[in-house]
Parts: C-alpha cells; sequence; structure tokens
C-alpha cells in the first residue's frame, strides 16, 4: 500500500511555468508578481499552490 501526498508547494521556474499554464518564466513572474505570490528562496522561485488557487479565484471575482 503506497500513500500519495499532495505537493504544496511547486519549486524551479519548469514547474511554476506547468502549475501556471505558460511558456516563458517572465511571463510567470509577472503573474505571480501581480498576485503578490512570488517568493525566491537561493534564487529558485518557490510558489504555495494552495495560496496560488485562492489569489486567482479572488482575481476572477474582480
Amino acid at each position: 500500500m503506497t500513500q500519495q501526498f499532495e505537493r504544496i508547494e511547486v519549486r524551479g521556474w519548469k514547474e511554476v511555468c506547468r502549475l501556471l499554464g505558460v511558456r516563458d518564466k517572465r511571463t510567470a513572474k509577472k503573474i505571480l508578481t501581480r498576485l503578490h505570490l512570488l517568493r525566491m528562496y537561493n534564487r529558485v522561485p518557490v510558489v504555495n499552490i494552495e495560496a496560488y488557487k485562492i489569489a486567482s479565484i479572488n482575481q476572477h471575482l474582480l
């Protein structure tokens, strides 16, 4: 029996772009900066998935 854990954050531009559904890291950076979710850890971007979901839903409601 194997357990699969939900990821709570993504690290690196490749994973961030995949989460946002964009191809370019500049576009991803622009989106995350607008939502105030861009966090860097040792020059590596880190995005909390739950925070992104909440912020993107709130952005669509405006």
